[in-house]
């Protein structure tokens, strides 16, 4: 996907305001432990939400390159591997 495309346009970053949230070492914290069962569980879905999450951090960071990278990486792993199962 060309981060310039027609899907990118048909569908790009809105910033939006954000609810107060948890302490970043609290964020990271879950994040970490989160990414962790995704690994043990072999679970796309968990690995999915830890890529969403971690953009949403770095976005919130400051981080608006890195985040888009981190979309990117997501948004790859979804046009190769195919569609997730459906939320529980």
């Amino acid at each position: 996907m060309h981060p310039t495309g027609p899907i990118a346009q048909r569908f790009p970053p809105v910033a939006r305001t954000r609810p107060a949230c948890l302490p970043l070492d609290a964020r990271v914290g879950r994040l970490t432990e989160l990414a962790d069962t995704a690994s043990r569980q072999h679970d796309p879905d968990l690995a999915s939400t830890v890529f969403n999450q971690a953009a949403l951090l770095t976005s919130s960071l400051g981080l608006p390159n890195y985040a888009r990278q981190l979309r990117h990486r997501h948004a790859a792993l979804h046009l190769t591997r195919g569609p997730l199962r459906r939320w529980r």
